[in-house]
Parts: structure tokens; C-alpha cells; sequence
């Protein structure tokens, strides 16, 4: 493990030293997927190829790590596809014509599987991963170079956090804010009396079936009818035309700040860098609710790879490769429960040919320590560090009490007002993200979900400090300065 500055940490791993990237909740089965992808089909993007390492810990804890000697090569590639609106567009459009590829593909596979069909499927799923990578490292190295060039036209450093956030703000809704809209609207007409009991369910059951598979994103579970119901009945807590009538005024003023602050500075670099942050915004969510979709309707071809091979559980699929799904499909592996015990920590590298292998006993130590290291379980704070810095996704000052929280197993200890600090967010974080004060994450960039939802929810968030999970820890004093992106220990 090393640390350069305050804010770097990386492992070295065959002479290469491979960065933390992302943390998701991701399978083995995906991943190994997905970082082929990255590698063969960037191009398919526009982009060079990328590498990644990864391990996953218990099938769905995926931590990713991109080689650092790589990242500049691609840093260059992905600027040059942004460098005018007519490619930003284009963009765009690539990922909209991947994502009805894949829709069509799945589908397909569901009605038949088979080798050929699974074949077919794996091969565009690995092609739409390249967008992946693609939205997460925009958004930071986008965020740099909008700090870089406000810098140029002379703005202050403390000013710069906030500008940022205003003038990358997207025009189109998130899946999840229209699910909100939506569920607020049948609330509104609940608390006026116009709707029946009947009405009501008849009216979840259809928000359900346009909105159920946001939850899943890869691993996790849809929303059942208790789920919109409890949600519903939290929303009835609240004056909700008046809550709509908010969100929609404030999505507007923002978006009229946007363009004045734009319209104000008059620079075409800037301008452009932005709409690029706004575009990766929107892609990062529409991807993000593709491959919810994907994830949810595939599950009837693991359930009947599970019954070929006497698994107890559907999700024993997520330790398999893609190539071992489809010799169980063909009939040629069977016996896979030994493969599986194995993999409860396993991780892979690709190598510079294009080839993935899993990594060696030493090896996975040393990239699982580092991960431990990220967690928390060793504190730099021992070393005097108390204060981090990363990107301002929403402007505010709060002071409050910091809850580390890694997992969803720890949601329960994060009480309303207090700081929510974490590696990275994902919807299944909402619940107490309403609840907290702030956000400070250690990843993601300015189009990531906590930038998101910060700003939906007009609380002060900082993300991509890298290292505030293993610098706080619960029940300290913190202060977030989204204002100046500054989380310090009081």
C-alpha cells in the first residue's frame, strides 16, 4: 500500500501501480464481464483501451482499480470525444442505440436460453460496460478541468466548489426522481380523497411495473407493493402539493442559475466542459437504469442455471464466469459448488494482452488489506490528518456528528441530521440520505449518484476525498464546507 500526499492511495501489484477507482455493489460474474469490455470495446467509444483489476468479497462487494499507467491514455482519449457538442451528442446517441441492443438481447436470451443466445447477450452487455468506466471517470476529470479553467479566468478558490455545481446541472430528471415525482402525485390525490383503496393499489401496481427495478441496480432487489406502500405512507407525513410544487420550482430555478452563471462568465471552453458534465450526468443514469433492467430480467436464466447444477440459490450464479454459465447451459460443467467456496474473495488483473487472471494468493492479501485500510480499519487520522478535501457536489455548511457507513447492514446507525460518510452511494442509500445533514464520499465525480441526489435534495455534499472513510470515524464533530469542498474534524 502507498499513500502520496494526503489524498493517494494505491497498491502495487506486478510492478504496476493499480488505483482505487470504484466501489460497487457488483457481482464476480459481472465484473469479470465488464472489465473485458472496458479493455476490447472503449473503442467502440471512441476511447483507448483501459485496465482494471478487481476483487469481489462475498459474490457482490466489488472493488475496482484502474492501472494508473493507463489512466492518462485514456484521460486524453475520453476529452477528445467531448470536444464539441456534435460529439457530445453523438455520444449520446451510442448509448442509447447500445442500450436498446442490449434490451433486445436480454429479452431474447430470457424467451430462449441457449448457447447461441447467451453468447449474443454476453457479447453486447460486455460492449455497454465500456460506458461504465466511461461516465465514472468523466465526472472526475471533468470536475479538474472545469477547476482548472476557472482558475485561468481568474476566479477564486473558494468560490470554485460551488460554481461547479451550479453550472454542471443537468436538464433531465433521474429515474429516481420521476419515481419520486410520480409517487407524490398519487399521494397528493390520496390526501385530496379522490382515490378508493382499490385505486390506490391499482395505482402502486402501475408505478411498480414502470419503476420497481430501480433498487436493483446489479445485486440488489426490486421494490415489492410493501415497498411502494411504506413509501407512500412516509410521503402522506408530508403536505405533498406543496413538496411537488418545490421540486418542481427548484429544479427550475436551478437550471435558470445554471444559464445566467453561464451566460455571466461568456466562455465557450467552460460552456462546453460543462454541457459535457451535464450530458454524463444524464448517461450515467440512463445506463444505471438499463442495466437495472438487464439485471432483473435475467434472473429466470440463473434460476434455471441453478436447477441444472442443484444450486441452492439462483445468486450462486454471481461466483461464476460467463463462460462457465454457458457450458452449464450447454451441459458440459456441473460440478461448480467447490469452484464457488473458493471464490468468496477473488479477484482478477488484466494483463497488458488483453487477458484477465485471477490473482495469486499474495496478491489478493495485499489488494484486500488496502481495501481494509479504505474501510477504516486502519486510521490515518493516528498520522494527525483531520481534515480532507475532494469536490463540491452541492453547496451548504453543516456541522454534525460523522457515521461512517460501509454496507447497508450499518444504515440503522445513522440518526436524522447527522454527517453521512462512505466509500460511494447507491439508491439503496436513500433512506438515510433523507435522513442526514450531509454527504462526503470518497469516490465518484460530479455526475455520480450522491451528486445527484445532493442536489435533488439541496443538501451539502463532498465527494471524490478518497480517503474521509478511513480519516472520521462514528461520533465525531465534523463540519462539511461544501461551500469551499473542505470536511474537517472539529
Amino acid at each position: 500500500m502507498k499513500q502520496k500526499g494526503s489524498n493517494e492511495i494505491s497498491v502495487m501489484i506486478d510492478g504496476v501501480k493499480w488505483v482505487p477507482f470504484v466501489t460497487r455493489n457488483l457481482s464476480f460474474w459481472h465484473q469479470n464481464l465488464s472489465d473485458r469490455g472496458i479493455f476490447h470495446h472503449s473503442k467502440d467509444f471512441g476511447l483507448v483501451s483501459k485496465a482494471q483489476l478487481f476483487v469481489t468479497i462475498n459474490g457482490i462487494e466489488t472493488h475496482i482499480f484502474s492501472n494508473s499507467q493507463k489512466l492518462e491514455g485514456y484521460g486524453h482519449s475520453l476529452l477528445k470525444i467531448i470536444e464539441t457538442k456534435r460529439k457530445i451528442k453523438k455520444l449520446k446517441i451510442k448509448y442509447e442505440n447500445f442500450a436498446s441492443w442490449l434490451l433486445e438481447a436480454t429479452e431474447k436470451c430470457v424467451r430462449k436460453t441457449m448457447p447461441k443466445t447467451w453468447d449474443d447477450f454476453t457479447d453486447i452487455y460486455s460492449r455497454f460496460c465500456a460506458g461504465l468506466a466511461l461516465t465514472a471517470y468523466l465526472g472526475v476529470i471533468g470536475a479538474e478541468r472545469l477547476t482548472n479553467r476557472l482558475k485561468e479566468l481568474g476566479f477564486d478558490d473558494q468560490k470554485i466548489p460551488n460554481l461547479i455545481s451550479v453550472i454542471t446541472y443537468p436538464e433531465e430528471h433521474t429515474p429516481l426522481f420521476n419515481s419520486q415525482l410520480y409517487l407524490l402525485d398519487i399521494a397528493k390525490d390520496v390526501q385530496s380523497k379522490r382515490l378508493s383503496n382499490t385505486e390506490i393499489n391499482d395505482k402502486l401496481q402501475k408505478w411498480l411495473l414502470q419503476y420497481s427495478h430501480i433498487p436493483v441496480n446489479f445485486c440488489g432487489e426490486p421494490w415489492s407493493l410493501k415497498d411502494a406502500q411504506e413509501q407512500l405512507n412516509s410521503l402522506l407525513k408530508k403536505d405533498c402539493k406543496k413538496e411537488i410544487d418545490l421540486l418542481i420550482e427548484n429544479h427550475r430555478s436551478r437550471i435558470l442559475e445554471r444559464d445566467y452563471t453561464l451566460e455571466k462568465i461568456r466562455d465557450k471552453k467552460l460552456s462546453l466542459l460543462a454541457y459535457a458534465l451535464q450530458t454524463s450526468t444524464y448517461l450515467n443514469e440512463f445506463r444505471k437504469n438499463v442495466f437495472s433492467k438487464v439485471s432483473l430480467e435475467i434472473r429466470p436464466i440463473f434460476k434455471l442455471v441453478a436447477e441444472k447444477v442443484n444450486l441452492s440459490s439462483w445468486n450462486k450464479c454471481y461466483f461464476l464466469t460467463s463462460e462457465e454459465i454457458r457450458e452449464i447451459i450447454n451441459g458440459k460443467l456441473s460440478n461448480v459448488d467447490k469452484m464457488i467456496d473458493k471464490r468468496k474473495v477473488v479477484g482478477m488483473k488484466m494483463g497488458v494482452n488483453g487477458k484477465q487472471s485471477f490473482l495469486t494468493k499474495e496478491e489478493l492479501k495485499k489488494v484486500v488489506d488496502l481495501i481494509d485500510s479504505i474501510k477504516g480499519k486502519s486510521k490515518i487520522r493516528k498520522n494527525g490528518l483531520s481534515t480532507v478535501n475532494g469536490f463540491s457536489a452541492n453547496k451548504g455548511i453543516v456541522r454534525g456528528i460523522a457515521k461512517i457507513i460501509i454496507s447497508p447492514k450499518e444504515f440503522g446507525k445513522l440518526l436524522p441530521g447527522e454527517i453521512l460518510i462512505t466509500i460511494m452511494t447507491s439508491v439503496d442509500f436513500i433512506p438515510i440520505m433523507e435522513k442526514a445533514a450531509a454527504f462526503v464520499t470518497n469516490e465518484g465525480g460530479i455526475s455520480s449518484h450522491a451528486s445527484i441526489v445532493a442536489r435533488e435534495m439541496n443538501k451539502p455534499c463532498i465527494i471524490g476525498t478518497k480517503i474521509a472513510t478511513s480519516v472520521f470515524k462514528d461520533g465525531d464533530l465534523v463540519e462539511v464546507d461544501a461551500n469551499k469542498g473542505i470536511v474537517r474534524k472539529l
